[in-house]
C-alpha cells in the first residue's frame, strides 16, 4: 500500500494514500492535519515512494529511517 507520513518524528500521523474499498486514489495533504509539518510520501534519502505498512518509519528499499533523512535536508522538520 502507498502511504504518506509527517516529518515530525514526535508525530505519529500517517495517511494510506488508496482507498482500498473504493479503490481510488486518496490526496496526499502538504502539510500534518495535527501539527502542521511537511507530509512525506517518498525517501528523502534515496527517492523511493513509500510502500508497505503505513506506520512504517523506514524506508523499504534503502533502510533508511524517513524522517530522519527528511530532517536533514529540511531546516523546518523536527527529530526526537
Amino acid at each position: 500500500m502507498l502511504y504518506a507520513l509527517c516529518s515530525n518524528s514526535e508525530c505519529d500521523f500517517s495517511i494510506e494514500l488508496q482507498d482500498k474499498v473504493a479503490g481510488r486514489p486518496v490526496a496526499t495533504p502538504k502539510e500534518c492535519p495535527r501539527c502542521n509539518h511537511p507530509i512525506i510520501s517518498f525517501c528523502p534519502n534515496c527517492g523511493f515512494i513509500l510502500t508497505g505498512n503505513a506506520d512504517a518509519k523506514i524506508c523499504e528499499l534503502c533502510k533508511e529511517d524517513i524522517q530522519v533523512s527528511f530532517a536533514k535536508i529540511q531546516p523546518r522538520a523536527q527529530t526526537a
